[in-house]
């Protein structure tokens, strides 16, 4: 498996979100979905790749958007059935923002989210391998996490596992199935 390109990043600027937000036309995104489309256009200026193939897969992987999750249930739970936003209900759902980067770079390939809370980025990865030895072209690999009410406790909660609160950001990697005539 060859990377074309990746960026991280660990920590993500309010200006540079309303850059993107602005750049973007992204009027009712959420926060999640606006780090995803900043990892992606940062990857592509620090490696010149200014387009992405229309037949590229798209494979997240992460807890999804939090924050947009728990106010869809807070929503739920404290208005009647239709007073539910039905804008944040479709950002709550974990592939929204693959669907934001298909339209934003006009990929038309399919996608594929990955969640778990042992670790989604590992099994991401083994199922971009497999998609790329089965023929696909290339695969856009993401993983994005945002702060949410709950990050500050989670050392508190779980310190094996965050030994601190962590900061929003994300991993995005480009990857080519050139690797069948590597090995």
């Amino acid at each position: 498996m060859k990377i074309l390109a990746q960026f991280q990043t660990s920590g993500i600027s309010e200006e540079e979100l309303k850059a993107v937000r602005k750049d973007c036309s992204l009027r009712r995104a959420d926060r999640y979905t606006a780090i995803t489309l900043h990892l992606i256009r940062s990857m592509q200026n620090n490696s010149g790749i200014a387009i992405l193939p229309d037949a590229t897969l798209i494979c997240v992987a992460s807890f999804g958007p939090l924050s947009t999750t728990f106010g869809v249930l807070d929503d739920i739970l404290d208005y009647p059935e239709d007073q539910i936003l039905p804008t944040r209900f479709s950002h709550s759902v974990h592939n929204a923002a693959a669907s934001y980067v298909a339209a934003q770079f006009h990929i038309t390939g399919p996608s594929y989210s990955v969640t778990g809370f042992e670790d989604p980025w590992s099994d991401a990865l083994a199922l971009a391998e497999s998609l790329l030895a089965t023929g696909a072209p290339q695969v856009l690999l993401f993983s994005v996490e945002e702060k949410t009410l709950l990050s500050p406790q989670l050392p508190e909660l779980y310190p094996e596992r965050f030994p601190s609160p962590g900061t929003e950001g994300g991993t995005v990697m480009l990857l080519s199935s050139d690797y069948m005539t590597e090995k």
